[in-house]
């Protein structure tokens, strides 16, 4: 009965190891330890705007695509530290200026604010989710 008990014990650390490895894993981009990985497709919002934020990344550096029906499609880039992405947006009109992300810490979600020119905050929030 003690052996049975053991290796019960011992499958279910397996198990919960397995699932804490893999999500960590999943949470955190290929070319290094600690990166978070924001490559995905978001439903974002800014002020009264609906947008759609497609986000591709290389290690820390991360670029991408907006399209919203209240504005010009632009791009955004930028570099990740943490799980903070700080960078710069333009759009097709000529509008362009800065972008402060935060993301949570299971890499799902976003606060964050948007600035017009130098500014990174002028503009007010901006939120996303996978």
């Amino acid at each position: 009965m003690k052996q049975w008990i053991r290796a019960a014990i011992i499958a279910v650390s397996v198990l919960c190891a397995t699932i804490v490895i893999g999500r960590t894993t999943s949470v955190h981009a290929g070319d290094g330890p600690g990166v978070l990985n924001v490559a995905a497709v978001w439903a974002t919002t800014w002020g009264s705007e609906v947008c759609t934020l497609t986000l591709q990344q290389s290690g820390n550096q991360v670029t991408g695509g907006y399209v919203t029906s209240g504005a010009p499609p632009g791009g955004v880039q930028g570099t990740i530290s943490g799980n903070v992405l700080t960078g710069t947006w333009s759009d097709s009109g000529g509008g362009y200026g800065g972008m402060r992300l935060v993301f949570s810490p299971d890499g799902r979600s976003f606060t964050g604010t948007w600035g017009s020119g130098g500014s990174v905050d002028d503009g007010g929030g901006w939120d996303g989710r996978r």
